[in-house]
């Protein structure tokens, strides 16, 4: 975490000037009002420690990504500027090129390749929306992301929110979310988010006959949930469980080399698993769950 020592006066300047914003998806913000000397000056430090710089021609620093993206997890406080460590904060360690094309020959080894809608979880930045985009252009893509960052891939649908507080029934634009043909996601990792993402993707599976068939649920994820205690881990760990005693030709996973992540700044261990799903897979999950709940509550007596 940086803090950069700020006064009252440019702190009012910056929000002042990033509400009045035209376009924030851009990477221009020019300063609201007229300043004197001193206080240009004061301001201009702070925006230099966001990477800004001044444009003549386009009459406003530019930024190396939008101004929302590069102002969306500031916080103004007792006059200093606190810049939250984006990586730490937010659990977000983006999909290298060499897990995408793996991932993708998860999905293609099914032998079904043609996908009408798609669904990125907790996109970042949308490198897998992106690579979802190029290889189905035609299909209809949704991104779930709480932070106002831009996400690439162009997705006709970008949902602002914690994926875990959506669910397939929410109303966007006067339609419900629905199911999808492929999920393709790199969840966040910390306190086991990663197995509650996993465990929610389900709820957006088509249900079983559906016309396009089931949902390839193609995922990253830790291998810890195969020894942890957590009820979430114990009730995936069942559910996988019983789905590679099965052997199904559907379900395929990949043990990531160690390293992986390293140039996002984590050696974290991971797996890449590919598996077709319908609703009956959530229901058995939950079911899990629920029985996990139960019996705490026995234990309680």
């Amino acid at each position: 975490m940086k803090t950069i020592p700020m006064s009252d006066v440019v702190r009012d300047v910056l929000l002042r000037s990033i509400q009045a914003c035209p376009s924030p998806s851009e990477n221009v913000l020019a300063l609201a009002g007229q300043l004197d000397r001193p206080t240009y000056e004061a301001t201009n430090r702070v925006l230099e420690a966001f990477g800004g710089k001044w444009s003549r021609s386009k009459r406003g620093h530019t930024f190396p990504k939008s101004v929302s993206e590069t102002f969306a997890d500031f916080v103004a406080e007792r006059g200093e500027l606190i810049i939250v460590d984006e990586k730490r904060t937010y659990d977000v360690y983006e999909t290298p090129d060499l897990v995408i094309d793996k991932a993708l020959l998860l999905y293609l080894c099914r032998g079904q390749t043609s996908v009408a809608t798609w669904l990125e979880p907790s996109a970042g930045s949308g490198r897998l929306a992106k690579a979802m985009r190029e290889k189905f252009p035609s299909a209809a893509g949704t991104a779930i992301e709480i932070r106002h960052c831009k996400i690439a891939g162009e997705p006709d649908t970008i949902i602002r929110s914690d994926f875990l507080r959506v669910t397939p029934d929410t109303d966007v634009l006067g339609k419900p979310v629905g199911t999808f043909d492929l999920i393709f996601a790199n969840p966040p990792f910390s306190n086991a988010l990663d197995v509650e993402h996993v465990i929610h993707m389900l709820r957006f599976a088509h249900e079983k006959g559906h016309p396009h068939g089931p949902t390839r649920l193609v995922t990253i994820l830790s291998p810890a949930f195969l020894h942890r205690d957590l009820k979430s881990c114990l009730a995936l760990r069942r559910w996988w469980e019983r789905r590679v005693r099965a052997n199904e030709r559907d379900t395929r996973f990949d043990i990531l080399p160690e390293g992986t992540f390293k140039g996002e700044g984590t050696n974290v261990r991971s797996i890449l698993l590919g598996i077709d799903v319908t609703s009956d897979d959530w229901a058995e999950v939950d079911g899990y769950l629920r029985e996990s709940q139960k019996a705490k509550r026995r234990s309680q007596k």
